[in-house]
């Protein structure tokens, strides 16, 4: 009788402290999630004003399966990293640290989700093997706005590769396409989502891999007690394969 009462006992504390939590969740302000723009396929698409793709379907299947709520905020590349370390973005999704490494905010990071590669596309007839930075020596590499690519940083920083900046991946391939650029840096996923929608970025060629990292939520350290719920969510969703899912109907 001793051992049933102790354990109701303990159930009941585990249900309060339960209660506690999902009230102190529900409390919170909506987290304020950085989308780019002017979008970034297809993790970042725009239908109108509203962000789809692969991270608004994440975020979605994150409410739904606990008591956080998101607000979606959408900001160029350079304003939105600004904003994050101003506190005034608690989010952002799809990041490794040692891409946000040189920012006054570095943030902390919840468990890996999934694997981002980014590879080198080519004009047509411009294909080469890049197997290390002295393959793109003296040549111009367009390159998205603060991204980072920590293999070439110090071949940037010193002149031996020219990075040209541009707003988004939609702006470079065009570049390409139109022969004003004879290389591009580029998520492997957003070419081949380029190349499924639009058939004329068939032509364009895609090279080695240039950068392959597990990739994270970087949260603002104002919102770290919030991490556990978040890597929670996350684990189960990797568990019953619904990450996987989710990046496939974008394939």
């Amino acid at each position: 009788m001793f051992v049933a009462s102790r354990r109701r006992l303990l159930l009941s504390v585990l249900f309060s402290a339960f209660l506690c939590s999902a009230a102190t969740f529900a409390e919170e302000a909506p987290l304020r999630v950085l989308f780019y723009q002017p979008g970034n396929p297809p993790y970042t698409l725009f239908d109108g004003n509203k962000p789809q793709g692969i991270f608004a379907d994440l975020f979605a299947r994150i409410e739904e399966i606990s008591d956080l709520k998101f607000e979606l905020m959408t900001y160029p590349v350079a304003r939105g990293l600004a904003e994050f370390d101003a506190g005034n973005v608690d989010i952002e999704p799809g990041v490794n640290p040692d891409w946000r490494r040189h920012m006054r905010v570095l943030g902390v990071f919840s468990i890996p989700y999934a694997i981002s590669e980014e590879v080198v596309v080519f004009a047509p007839g411009k294909l080469v093997a890049v197997n290390e930075p002295a393959d793109l020596f003296d040549k111009v590499v367009g390159i998205v706005r603060g991204f980072s690519y920590p293999r070439f940083d110090a071949a940037f920083s010193t002149g031996l590769i020219t990075r040209l900046d541009n707003l988004s991946y939609d702006l470079l391939a065009e570049q390409l396409l139109l022969g004003r650029l004879n290389q591009i840096f580029i998520g492997l996923n957003t070419i081949l989502y380029f190349q499924k929608m639009r058939p004329e970025y068939q032509a364009l060629e895609v090279g080695d891999v240039v950068d392959s990292q597990q990739v994270m939520l970087r949260i603002h350290p104002s919102k770290e007690h919030l991490l556990p719920v978040i890597n929670q969510a996350l684990e189960q969703m990797k568990t019953d394969g619904e990450i996987e899912a989710i990046y496939a109907r974008y394939r």
